[in-house]
């Protein structure tokens, strides 16, 4: 089964605060330390004062405020979550180069971040036939009652990437966006109408055009990331 390892050893701390979107402190080995956050979600039912969360010491660097970066969290219901929203695009091109998905097992080559119009997609794929796609993949974090919702916070960005999609979509291109849900205890996905009703108006009219979109969960450990299994998309 594919893994993407995490490059460094993780240690055990307690999360105590978030100083804004990036920072956080923790407690570890008696003392409080500052850690990056990799993500601006608002993670509000993840990070809470005193949860079990996983850091990684970085290498010194003059211009980094933080000697830690704040990777996972133990989640109430005692489910390891990955923070890391860059992580979800490096396991989907290793997913991609592995041939590990049944719904894109026939792309023959793939390139990472490139430019469509005024944006750039997260992955670009050509097929055993020559033909063209992009996919845009999202990072999941909030999982309530078994069913994995995105964003946890508004995000136009994500919302005109889905416009974006549709008309690369009319253009002729193949293009689906792929919601990679960092932990393994949601049942489905389903837009976050509360949160972003925008990006949720925006997925039901991509998916009118003829953008794909999948879900898939993984398993979390200190090791790294695994595809757990595909779950439903539902509008």
């Amino acid at each position: 089964m594919t893994l993407l390892k995490i490059q460094g050893d993780l240690t055990e701390a307690k999360f105590l605060e978030r100083l804004n979107r990036f920072t956080a402190r923790v407690f570890i080995d008696g003392e409080e330390q500052l850690a990056h956050v990799p993500t601006s979600g608002r993670l509000k039912e993840l990070l809470l004062p005193n949860a079990t969360v996983l850091i990684r010491r970085c290498i010194p660097n003059p211009k980094r405020k933080t000697c830690f970066d704040l990777l996972q969290v133990l989640s109430q219901d005692g489910v390891w979550v990955s923070l890391d929203s860059l992580q979800p695009n490096a396991f989907m091109e290793r997913l991609l180069i592995e041939n590990s998905l049944y719904d894109f097992r026939n792309i023959q080559r793939i390139k990472r971040e490139v430019k469509y119009k005024n944006s750039r997609f997260d992955v670009y794929t050509v097929d055993e036939d020559g033909k063209e796609g992009f996919i845009e993949v999202k990072s999941v974090t909030l999982v309530e009652e078994g069913v994995a919702k995105f964003p946890d916070a508004p995000s136009t960005r994500g919302a005109k990437h889905l416009l974006e999609l549709i008309e690369a979509t009319k253009e002729g291109y193949q293009c689906s966006v792929v919601f990679i849900v960092q932990r393994n205890d949601a049942k489905h996905f389903t837009p976050n109408r509360d949160t972003d009703p925008q990006f949720s108006e925006n997925l039901e009219k991509a998916i009118e055009s003829g953008v794909k979109a999948y879900a898939y969960t993984s398993i979390i450990n200190r090791s790294g990331i695994q595809l757990q299994k595909k779950i439903p998309v539902v509008l």
